[in-house]
């Protein structure tokens, strides 16, 4: 049996925070750094690893399909480069470059697909690329509404955010990124307008720390942003204020590093959503400010899967399974979710094959058109089996609210797929 999903790169590895590069001058941005360090949240220990291909300051970073990316930043000059750092091999690769060169710009991933938003080129931009990891190409996608450097962004329930930043003066803009769309949404602002803050998400939610205010107030702020009710909540502020901070989220506990208070900092800060706390953790090796982080490891990547982080965030809601087999079909006919939440589906099947090169598989597909053909899941059976080989297979997807979906059976002639059981859950 062959299982083809849609991240076929994805790997598994403990999970460790790392930050890049930044700046060690007294804010005078003329000391950028290579030095990379890997955070071990076991230990709480910062080990120093091999340096980032360039000496950049005021990159960004994000994970994707198991590696760590950096893009943009300044090096002599506003660059467009990207990285990708191999935490096996411990190793950098020169990546394709983006589109547009800028510094101080934000980046998530979400679907599969890494992303950067504004940043700095001549002027505020409001660029938004995509990275195919597969292709090795940036492609620009729809600008942000409103053109911001030095924000914050973040991914949740499978869409970008990004948040506060600079434009004629500190900001408290929210967006949201529609991929399937490629729309940008404006959203709730932040209770705080920043710049140079950090974003992350956490067990189901957004949140953003630190940042500058209005120069020289430098901020220790924490917000919690949650999607479905559409609000910015202040939580528990960090122990030490810090601009141009920069964090990741760790085996289910968020966490912020580096940054810029009188000096440049080492601090880092540990940040528990359950007790609503932050607590001082081991300091970076090298202190800096405008540097860029990730993190890579299995427990991380699976808490930022948008259908993981939507059950955990809806964990005290009623979660009801309806057996729908009797009116389903994975024959390609198309159905609408009427409802105005998430329906979660999950699909078994029979697949049989005739002879060896035979194929007899099933996929999902899922978004506005009247037949949808965006896909929803990988693809499950089985090619290149066994003679007369028979087996069971499932798919799990997500269906947005009023989206139409479908699922599609390939079969070889003489071949079969048959339908077990499909099961639709929605949060009541």
């Amino acid at each position: 049996m062959t299982y083809y999903p849609k991240i076929s790169s994805q790997r598994i590895s403990k999970g460790y925070g790392y930050t890049i590069a930044g700046d060690t001058s007294a804010f005078a941005d003329n000391a950028p750094s290579n030095v990379v360090e890997k955070y071990d949240d076991v230990a709480n220990t910062w080990a120093t690893k091999a340096a980032c291909t360039n000496t950049t300051n005021y990159s960004s970073g994000f994970q994707l399909n198991g590696y760590g990316y950096t893009s943009g930043g300044y090096i002599a000059a506003v660059t467009n480069v990207t990285d990708r750092y191999d935490n096996v091999l411990n190793t950098w690769t020169t990546k394709g470059t983006l589109s547009a060169a800028r510094k101080a710009l934000s980046a998530y991933s979400i679907n599969g697909y890494g992303y950067t938003s504004g940043g700095y080129i001549a002027a505020v931009s409001a660029v938004t690329e995509k990275y195919d990891d597969i292709s090795n190409t940036w492609t620009a996608k729809t600008v942000l509404n409103t053109a911001r450097d030095s924000l914050a962004g973040f991914s949740l329930s499978g869409y970008g955010y990004t948040a506060g930043g600079y434009v004629a003066a500190v900001s408290a803009v929210t967006e949201k990124y529609d991929d399937i769309a490629n729309t940008q949404t404006t959203k709730t602002a932040l209770t705080t307008a920043r710049q140079g803050l950090v974003g992350f998400n956490l067990n189901g939610y957004g949140y953003t720390s630190g940042g500058d205010i209005v120069t020289p107030a430098i901020s220790a702020v924490t917000e919690k942003y949650d999607d479905i009710n559409n609000t910015w909540t202040r939580k528990t502020a960090l122990n030490t204020a810090r601009k141009f901070v920069n964090g990741f989220n760790l085996n289910g506990y968020g966490y912020t590093s580096g940054g810029y208070v009188a000096a440049v900092s080492a601090a880092t800060e540990k940040y528990d959503d359950v007790l609503n706390t932050w607590t001082a953790k081991g300091n970076l090796t090298t202190a800096r400010y405008s540097l860029s982080s990730f993190s890579i490891g299995n427990l991380q990547q699976s808490i930022q899967n948008p259908d993981i982080q939507e059950i955990i965030k809806h964990s005290n809601k009623e979660m009801i399974p309806v057996d729908q087999t009797a009116s389903r079909a994975i024959d390609g006919t198309v159905y609408t979710n009427t409802a105005s939440s998430n329906l979660f589906i999950t699909v078994s099947a029979r697949c049989i094959i005739d002879t060896a090169a035979d194929v007899a598989n099933i996929q999902a597909f899922s978004d506005t058109a009247a037949d949808p053909a965006t896909e929803a899941s990988g693809i499950v059976g089985i090619e290149g089996g066994l003679a007369g080989e028979d087996v069971s297979v499932q798919l799990s997807f997500k269906v947005r609210p009023y989206q139409k979906y479908k699922v599609v059976s390939t079969i070889s002639a003489g071949c079969s797929t048959t339908l077990g059981k499909w099961f639709e859950t929605t949060l009541k």
